[in-house]
C-alpha cells in the first residue's frame, strides 16, 4: 500500500477531491421559499430557491468563504421572492408584454 505524503501548506490530493465532492452535493437551506438548496464549490456556487410555480437559481462567485457567498445569495433570494410574489397570475398562454409587465419584443406591445 502505497503512503501519501504530506507537504505542510498543500493538502494531500485526495482529501482535496473529496472535499469538492462534499461541496457538490446539494445542501438544504432553511427558511427560504418552499425548499431551497445551495450547490458550490471553493470558488463559485448557486442557491436553487423553489416558491410556488417560480424556481429561482442565484449563483455567487469570488473568493470569499462559502459562508458569505450563502448569505449574499440568501437576501438577493429574499428580495426577488417578493418581487416574485407581486407579480399579477397570468391565465396561461397569456403574454406578460400585453399585461404591461415588460417583455416580448417591440411586436408584441
Amino acid at each position: 500500500m502505497e503512503e501519501e505524503k504530506h507537504v505542510a501548506g498543500k493538502a494531500p490530493k485526495k482529501a482535496e477531491v473529496d472535499r469538492e465532492e462534499e461541496l457538490r452535493k446539494p445542501r438544504p437551506i432553511d427558511g427560504l421559499g418552499e425548499e431551497a438548496y445551495w450547490v458550490g464549490n471553493r470558488i463559485t456556487g448557486a442557491l436553487y430557491v423553489l416558491q410556488g410555480d417560480a424556481f429561482l437559481r442565484i449563483s455567487i462567485g469570488g473568493g470569499e468563504d462559502e459562508s458569505v457567498r450563502i448569505k449574499k445569495a440568501k437576501a438577493l433570494a429574499e428580495k426577488a421572492l417578493k418581487r416574485v410574489e407581486a407579480l399579477p397570475i397570468l391565465p396561461a398562454g397569456r403574454n406578460p408584454a400585453s399585461a404591461g409587465l415588460g417583455g416580448g419584443s417591440a411586436r408584441e406591445q
